[in-house]
């Protein structure tokens, strides 16, 4: 979408071997994101959980809502742009501007949110959300 938003109405043909094998990296960098946000959020959800519950042994009343929203995920948008690739019969694929960012690129709508919300659990996506902005001029 944003690339049409900025006129650009260009299609390429790609190698179907050479964009399954980099949507497979893709993938994995993903799910990699995904793991250690899983990680950092159970931990940072224990140590909550224990700070409260420590804290009402001894008596206090404490608020009991808490403020840590779970790890995105979005595997299956790469799963399944995988298998229709698999499906594919031809040797090259054409893209429009907006898929070739996506596949190509991983630069998806929801990347922006997904490395911000996952941010605070997985330093990969800490990483990667602030190299994100610095190569956007958001510094």
């Amino acid at each position: 979408m944003a690339m049409r938003n900025s006129n650009i109405c260009m299609t390429t043909k790609v190698d179907k071997a050479r964009l399954l094998e980099t949507l497979r990296t893709n993938l994995t960098r993903h799910k990699q994101i995904v793991q250690e946000a899983r990680d950092g959020y159970v931990k940072k959800a224990k140590e909550a959980l224990e700070h409260r519950l420590e804290q009402l042994r001894t008596g206090k009343l404490v608020s009991l809502s808490f403020h840590l929203s779970p790890p995105a995920d979005y595997s299956e948008v790469y799963e399944n742009s995988i298998a229709m690739l698999e499906w594919n019969t031809q040797e090259t694929v054409e893209l429009e501007a907006d898929e070739f960012r996506q596949l190509v690129r991983d630069e998806w709508d929801w990347m922006g949110s997904f490395l911000s919300g996952n941010s605070g659990y997985s330093a990969t996506a800490a990483r990667m959300g602030s190299s994100a902005e610095r190569g956007r001029g958001l510094d």
